[in-house]
C-alpha cells in the first residue's frame, strides 16, 4: 500500500512543482511536461517603462566598445564656436603734423624810414696795430700799397663806429634772397668788403683778383662750411640759406679775414666809416632793432616807424 501511494504520488507532486513555477513566471524546463503551455500574464492597456534591474545598470560596457553599445540615447554635438581672432594692438595715435609756416607776405602799404649814427660810448679807442706781413707775401700781392691794417674795430675821431650791422625786425619786411649774387672780392691779400651783409637765401661769389691763389675758407655753422682753394683769376659760389653772422679766412695768408651777416630781413644796413646809416621801406610800428659788431657784439633797441616819416636815431655801444 506504501508503495502504492508513493508511485502515485510521484507524478502528483512534479504536476504540482510544474505549477507553482509557472504562476511564479520561471519554469525549469526539465521540470514542466511538454503538454503544459507556459502562462503569460494577461497584457494591459497601461504600457510602463521597464526599468533595469540595479544588476543590469552595474554591468560594465564590453572592451573595446563605444558609447553606442551602452543604448544612450544620442545627444546633439554643441555647435562649433568661431575661434576669436587676435586681438591685435590698438595702433598709437600718429603724432599730429607740424602746422606749415605761414607765407610770409611783403608789406606793400605806406613805409616809412629810419636814419641815424652808432657811436662808441666813451673815449674813442685806438687803432688795432697793424699785421705784420712778410716781405716775401708782399711781392705777391700788391707790395708796398698793401693795406695792413686791423679792420676789426675801426672808429672814427668823432666816435662814430663803422660796419655795424643795423636790422629792424620789421614784420612783412623779410629778405627774399632768391636768385640773387653778391661778391666778395679777394683783392691785394684783404677780403673786400670787410663786411659783406647778404640777404638770406642768396649766394655769394667769391672773386680772386690776386696773381696769387687764396684759400676761402667759411666758419659757418648753420650754413654749408667751404674750405676751397681759388685759383688766381677764377672765383667760387657758395649758397647762404640761413639767417647768421661767421668769419671768413685764408689758410694761406692768415692775416687775411672778413665777416658775413646773413639776413632775414631786407630792413638791414651797414654803418659807414663815420657810423652813420640809413635804412628804407620799413612798415609802419614799433619794431625791435638789433645792432651786431664782429669786436662789441650784440646789442637791440627800439623803434617806432610811422607811415611815410623818417626816425632819426643815436645808438652808442661799448
Amino acid at each position: 500500500m506504501d508503495r502504492q501511494l508513493t508511485v502515485w504520488a510521484a507524478p502528483g507532486l512534479v504536476l504540482i512543482v510544474a505549477l507553482i513555477a509557472l504562476l511564479a513566471g520561471h519554469v525549469p524546463r526539465g521540470l514542466m511536461p511538454e503538454h503544459v503551455e507556459r502562462y503569460a500574464p494577461p497584457s494591459t492597456t497601461t504600457a510602463t517603462a521597464e526599468t533595469p534591474s540595479a544588476d543590469a545598470a552595474k554591468t560594465p560596457a564590453k572592451s573595446g566598445g563605444t558609447l553606442s553599445d551602452l543604448n544612450l540615447p544620442k545627444t546633439s554635438a554643441p555647435a562649433e564656436q568661431p575661434s576669436a581672432a587676435p586681438s591685435q594692438p590698438a595702433e598709437k595715435p600718429s603724432a599730429p603734423s607740424k602746422p606749415a609756416d605761414a607765407p610770409k607776405v611783403a608789406y606793400d602799404g605806406p613805409a616809412g624810414a629810419l636814419t641815424g649814427r652808432v657811436v662808441f660810448d666813451g673815449a674813442p679807442p685806438a687803432g688795432k696795430p697793424a699785421f705784420n706781413i712778410p716781405e716775401n707775401d708782399l711781392k705777391l700781392c700788391c707790395g708796398d700799397s698793401m693795406d695792413a691794417s686791423n679792420r676789426s674795430l675801426l672808429v672814427s675821431g668823432s666816435g662814430g663806429i663803422a660796419d655795424v650791422v643795423v636790422m629792424v625786425k620789421a614784420k612783412g619786411a623779410e629778405a627774399e634772397g632768391g636768385d640773387v649774387e653778391v661778391e666778395m672780392d679777394q683783392k691785394c691779400c684783404r677780403y673786400e668788403p670787410h663786411v659783406l651783409v647778404v640777404p638770406q637765401g642768396a649766394t655769394v661769389r667769391y672773386k680772386n683778383s690776386d696773381a696769387t691763389n687764396h684759400n676761402v675758407h667759411t666758419y659757418s655753422k648753420k650754413n654749408k662750411a667751404v674750405n676751397s682753394n681759388v685759383a688766381a683769376g677764377s672765383a667760387m659760389t657758395s649758397e647762404l640759406k640761413k639767417d647768421e653772422a661767421f668769419k671768413v679766412g685764408c689758410d694761406i695768408h692768415p692775416w687775411m679775414s672778413a665777416q658775413i651777416f646773413v639776413t632775414e630781413y631786407s630792413t638791414t644796413a651797414l654803418t659807414d666809416a663815420d657810423g652813420n646809416f640809413r635804412i628804407e621801406g620799413i612798415p609802419p610800428g614799433e619794431w625791435t632793432v638789433e645792432l651786431w659788431h664782429e669786436s662789441l657784439g650784440k646789442s637791440k633797441e627800439k623803434v617806432v616807424v610811422e607811415p611815410d616819416g623818417t626816425a632819426t636815431v643815436e645808438w652808442l655801444l661799448e
